[in-house]
């Protein structure tokens, strides 16, 4: 699969029946503190770069690496024994 691109993130979950405006307060504190200079220059000394972005962006992010990654698994023929 040589167009396949490997990349991470680090990110926050919570339980599925986290109420939407907890979800909400935490995502804007989230991006709030990712939007501090120092905390941005601490993670980039790292080799991190900062992006945040919604629940419904991340969840789409979260979704289309299910996808993708079950598609190597199947490709390579892995099995749970």
């Amino acid at each position: 699969m040589p167009e396949f691109v490997v990349d991470s993130w680090f990110g926050l979950v919570v339980p599925a029946s986290t109420p939407t405006d907890i979800i909400r307060r935490l995502n804007a504190e989230i991006v709030r503190i990712g939007a501090l200079p120092e905390v941005r220059a601490r993670l980039e000394a790292q080799g991190l770069s900062v992006a945040t972005s919604s629940p419904e962006a991340f969840s789409q992010t979260i979704q289309a690496d299910y996808a993708r990654w079950g598609k190597v698994v199947e490709t390579s023929g892995a099995r749970l024994d």
